[in-house]
């Protein structure tokens, strides 16, 4: 007598050899296609009309499929090709998906990087909810408001401390007014294996304060911190730290990459992907600053960010649930309005925050053309003296000296 649960398991085992031989043949081309996907803008649109000729919308997330279908679970891979991040699945999954019965999943999942191996069944953490209270992606203006140090929903009330780093400027930052502290990571090229966290900034390659101690400080602070990570190599090292740390954390927490090149850009870029999925395997409930390496020449006409930049950027974290701030240079943004703008409009979790180069040539009529064109709910400033005191006294805002 053949039971109800034999084709099941039958088909299910056929359906586990057709991934395994679909992931052996696309594994060669993988890396390839997906290079090919991020430096190609058609791609995208390529794929949004091949979709709408189909009839079937966003990517397809096997694992999640697999939890819905009523003939699963069944096995999902777990590779790179089946993460968000890479190309979508080829033709042969996509219609196998829509001859059975496609489910589009109610939420993202959270990928696990360090126990899940290919083929197997994994239980699903489901991310928090973004911009809840207390959490390190609530809105720094909704943090600040709640807790009474602003007095309006503008991102020009914000203050901030610049390259906390060593314990000297730490401490006054600790001690000052300033909302948000901005810190540099790096991660000592020393040759030892315990090397741990610093806190500096390149040219730098030593500091007094290590990224623990620094952590040890802040917490006792009610501050928001923006941590920018200048290598690949120091971004894990520095998530298992802030883990020990996470419950005494109940505010906004940023964490910056430069991940591609912008305009005069020649400094080296921090993989997006490695850095994202990283931060996110630990902490899925964060707020992301993603930003470009720029250049800025006194001598010559500096051109601001392409359409080619801020695309790159949109199709890189249109997939994220995570807040987004982009980290743009005060110098080159008025001649990129157009294009800026537009990258704000894509998501209401989108802002920017304006920074200043040191030797930067721009005056406060740039930062008051900013103010006029953009939603002063999704703009902070970031920016040194005295353009700084110049700027919040031309639009009425009190500065504490």
């Amino acid at each position: 007598m053949v039971t109800r649960a034999e084709p099941q398991e039958k088909f299910r085992a056929k359906r586990q050899k057709d991934f395994d031989i679909l992931e052996q043949n696309e594994s060669s081309d993988e890396e390839s296609q997906k290079k090919e996907r991020l430096l190609d803008p058609k791609i995208p649109a390529a794929e949004s009309a091949r979709d709408a000729e189909t009839g079937i919308t966003g990517k397809l997330e096997p694992k999640a499929f697999a939890l819905a279908h009523p003939l699963g679970p069944f096995p999902a891979p777990l590779s790179k090709r089946t993460s968000w991040w890479s190309p979508e699945p080829g033709p042969w999954f996509r219609t196998w998906v829509q001859n059975l019965c496609f489910t589009p999943p109610v939420t993202r999942q959270r990928r696990s990087y360090r126990s899940a191996p290919a083929h197997t069944a994994t239980s699903v953490t489901m991310t928090a909810a973004a911009g809840s209270p207390g959490s390190w992606s609530e809105n720094i203006l909704g943090y600040f408001l709640r807790n009474n140090q602003i007095t309006a929903k503008d991102g020009a009330e914000i203050t901030w401390y610049h390259a906390a780093n060593h314990k000297a400027q730490m401490n006054e930052a600790l001690k000052s007014t300033a909302h948000m502290i901005e810190a540099d990571i790096l991660l000592p090229d020393d040759g030892s294996e315990h090397s741990q966290p610093i806190m500096a900034h390149p040219p730098e390659t030593s500091s007094d304060n290590t990224l623990k101690e620094w952590l040890a400080e802040v917490v006792k602070s009610n501050k928001g911190i923006k941590l920018d990570f200048k290598s690949l190599a120091a971004v894990e090292p520095s998530m298992m730290l802030l883990e020990k740390v996470k419950r005494h954390l109940k505010r906004p927490v940023w964490m910056n990459a430069d991940i591609l090149p912008g305009p005069n850009g020649h400094g080296r870029v921090v993989d997006a992907k490695l850095f994202i999925d990283t931060v996110t395997s630990y902490f899925p409930d964060v707020t992301f600053s993603l930003g470009w390496t720029t250049g800025w020449h006194p001598q010559k006409v500096n051109e601001g960010y392409s359409w080619t930049m801020v695309k790159e950027m949109e199709y890189i974290c249109n997939e994220l649930n995570q807040p987004v701030t982009f980290p743009v240079r005060a110098a080159l943004v008025r001649q990129s309005c157009s294009q800026l703008l537009w990258l704000l409009k894509k998501s209401n979790r989108y802002s920017l925050t304006i920074w200043t180069g040191k030797d930067d040539n721009y005056s406060v009529e740039d930062l008051l053309y900013i103010r006029d064109h953009f939603d002063k709910s999704q703009v902070f400033y970031d920016i040194l003296e005295p353009q700084n005191y110049e700027f919040k006294q031309a639009i009425g805002i009190k500065v504490n000296l």
